[in-house]
């Protein structure tokens, strides 16, 4: 692939959690932000979050290394509210046995982020006539143990996504994809909340659920050799 002028979005969704520790923004900016422009990239960030587990590091994070070019915080407790009392997210689906509530909600506000954030980086495309050719989709608490995988090898035709922590589809907390690939993967909010496209009582099984949407219009490579750690807000690593 001819790097020349090429162009990533990277769109972190979720809550800030292990961001806000400087070991953790460091191995980001080493193992991925720095080898995807040595790569020949130029990087744009885009940011969306809630007011939980918050803390302000993005706001004041060097943007030299961290260039985040957009970024919003929306009230947890406005969406949490709507999915206890208006959608009445625990009456309609079932969930995994060991999901806490935290674990049931948690799924939902995670769409909604990556379709928040989705739309942040479409708006700025259109303001600003950028086109990129990767759209990274991962959680600021993701904390990247090796470089990431040569991406201008990759054909951009395709998504790709870590070969690990698949639990029967595909992982959740790191893929790649070229926008429109990002703009269908947005719509999955959208059809289990706001069209209620999915019937009462369907049993909510992330990664599985993931794969199913991503292969009903595309195909993805979990080929990809990048490893994380989970970062919780209160520093616990969760290996993966």
């Amino acid at each position: 692939m001819d790097t020349n002028n090429r162009r990533i979005a990277i769109q972190y969704y979720g809550l800030v959690r292990g961001f806000k520790f400087e070991k953790t923004r460091d191995k980001i900016y080493e193992n991925l932000i720095k080898p995807i422009r040595e790569q020949g990239f130029e990087v744009d960030i885009f940011w969306h979050t809630y007011d939980k587990e918050y803390d302000s590091i993005f706001e004041t994070v060097d943007k030299d290394r961290f260039p985040i070019v957009s970024s919003r915080v929306d009230p947890d407790e406005h969406i949490d509210s709507y999915l206890e009392h208006d959608f009445k997210t625990d009456e309609y689906f079932t969930y995994e046995p060991h999901w806490t509530r935290d674990h049931r909600f948690g799924w939902f506000k995670f769409w909604n982020s990556i379709k928040q954030v989705n739309a942040m980086r479409n708006e700025y495309e259109k303001e600003n006539n950028v086109k990129y050719d990767f759209v990274i989709n991962t959680s600021p608490q993701m904390e990247p143990q090796n470089k990431i995988d040569d991406l201008s090898s990759l054909s951009n035709e395709v998504m790709y996504s870590p070969g690990y922590a698949r639990f029967g589809g595909y992982y959740t907390s790191f893929f790649i994809g070229n926008p429109e690939h990002m703009n269908h993967v947005a719509g999955i909010y959208d059809e289990f909340v706001t069209n209620h496209n999915v019937p009462r009582g369907f049993t909510i099984q992330a990664e599985r659920i993931f794969a199913t949407w991503v292969r009903s219009r595309f195909m993805m490579s979990d080929t990809m050799d990048v490893r994380f750690h989970r970062i919780r807000f209160d520093g616990d690593v969760i290996d993966h």
